[in-house]
């Protein structure tokens, strides 16, 4: 790349980071966590400092940007950035060593949710500052994945491409802070109303904010140990599962909502809850048809990489829940994955190419929502398939050979990759994240970041970019 363009935005959102530190600090004083107000707002000052520097630094870098500037920026945000909500842990968590406390802060922002205390040991002051890092990378996500990429979309597909935000092509950051507010405006708005929602129910307020700050993020992250149902009414894990559905929307979807513009079910919408119903059915009859709602409500924070255990008496295959949580929801949604409009535009193209196969003198065009897809888009798709598999399998590997069983190695690996870390305890009857060792953090740090799918797909997109220029 020509320039360093990216680094002026990236100072600017490791600003931005430090303000939602404020904020959190801000909420810990309106419940009486003096400690925790303090810790937080300490750890506020390093992003708030670097981020300034760097931005004053670059402040008359020139404005001309490239693809791999945007990739640059997304790759060093997610690989970098969660390193300054550590402190927090390191100072609220005595007992942490470093790399726990480093673990803990990327699984946060990557809203896996992977936990190694407990949150009835963890305390308050964790659980809020899990949930409101949470909630910031739930927002990263969705400004990474509804505005910058777009520019990297250049297969016709579209599944990036959004009116929240206006491309200048010679500089992709300029219209950031406009899809940033955007974006954000959405995201509060649906995290109030399901915290207004929650306190209506009977949660207690502590409880209703970090629910309503973890479940938009599809971060997973609950103020209580054990079933849902066990600690709140049963109407809670109803507005719970509602939030996790509208957060595995498409964010362009709910923008335009209420704005006259053509909001009806696309494929994408369709293949989620096709998935979703499909598991739901499979569940109630290999596992569990005297308890309809559990099971439902199961997939739903399967599907949606949220991961809350519903109630005591729901039994659930955690193999399957593996399985969808890797297919995951919307494309510019919080929730992990591959995304299920990849595997819905990839199955419509093998049914294209079967019939190419049939018919070889005919002329047969994939078309996906209304329009032509160019055979030369899919390159990047099967890139960021295929990337998905090699982690879990190199991880796999690894993890065995640091010494994690196959199986074990294998489900925490596909609950990493997923952005779905409670799904591993599930599966693994209750077991923590804490039973891994430092090399094993470390591993599972690299796949979390990995899983935030805007890296390698738009690595995918600009390789395939980069081969046909």
């Amino acid at each position: 790349m020509d320039s360093l363009a990216f680094l002026r935005p990236l100072g600017l959102s490791w600003i931005a980071l430090g303000i939602f530190m404020i904020a959190a600090s801000l909420l810990a004083l309106v419940f009486s966590l003096m400690a925790a107000a303090v810790a937080y707002a300490v750890t506020a000052l390093v992003p708030l400092l670097v981020g300034g520097v760097v931005a004053l630094a670059t402040s008359q870098s020139g404005t001309r940007t490239r693809s791999a500037d945007v990739s640059a920026f997304v790759a060093l945000a997610w690989a970098i950035s969660p390193l300054f909500a550590a402190p927090a842990f390191a100072l609220l968590v005595p007992e942490f060593t470093a790399m726990d406390a480093v673990f803990e802060s990327y699984s946060a922002l990557t809203t896996t949710g992977a936990i190694l205390l407990a949150p009835d040991d963890a305390g308050r002051e964790i659980v809020l500052w899990r949930c409101v890092m949470s909630f910031t990378g739930g927002f990263a996500t969705l400004v990474f994945a509804a505005g910058l990429l777009a520019v990297l979309d250049r297969g016709a597909q579209q599944l990036r491409k959004t009116i929240l935000l206006t491309i200048d092509p010679e500089n992709v950051f300029s219209h950031l802070h406009v899809a940033a507010g955007r974006i954000f405006a959405v995201y509060a708005l649906l995290t109030l109303g399901c915290f207004v929602l929650l306190l209506i129910t009977g949660v207690p307020a502590f409880d209703a904010l970090c629910l309503s700050l973890s479940v938009l993020s599809t971060g997973g992250y609950s103020p209580v140990g054990g079933p849902l149902t066990v600690h709140y009414p049963a109407m809670a894990t109803v507005v719970l599962c509602g939030a996790c559905l509208v957060a595995s929307i498409n964010i362009a979807v709910v923008w335009t909502f209420n704005r006259g513009h053509d909001w009806r079910p696309d494929p994408e919408m369709i293949g989620f809850f096709g998935l979703l119903f499909a598991l739901w059915g499979i569940s109630m009859v290999s596992v569990d048809a005297a308890h309809p709602f559990s099971t439902l409500a199961e997939a739903i924070f399967a599907i949606t990489t949220t991961g809350f255990t519903a109630s005591a008496e729901s039994g659930f295959l955690p193999v399957a829940a593996l399985f969808v949580a890797l297919v995951g929801g919307s494309a510019a949604s919080t929730t992990g994955g591959i995304k299920v409009s990849r595997f819905v535009l990839l199955w419509r193209q093998i049914f294209t190419d079967l019939g190419r196969l049939s018919h070889p003198s005919s002329v047969l065009n994939m078309r996906y929502r209304n329009k032509d897809a160019r055979s030369g888009g899919f390159t990047a798709l099967w890139t960021t398939v295929l990337a998905f598999v090699a982690t879990v399998t190199i991880s796999t590997v690894i993890g065995s050979a640091l010494g994690d069983g196959f199986e074990q190695g294998w489900t925490a690996s596909m609950a990493a990759i997923a952005n779905a870390g409670p799904l591993f305890d599930r599966a693994e009857g209750g077991q923590s994240w804490a039973v891994f060792s430092t090399p094993n953090q470390i591993l599972f740090i690299v796949v979390m970041v990995l899983g935030r799918l805007e890296i390698m797909a738009g690595a995918a997109a600009l390789l395939a970019i980069l081969r046909k220029d």
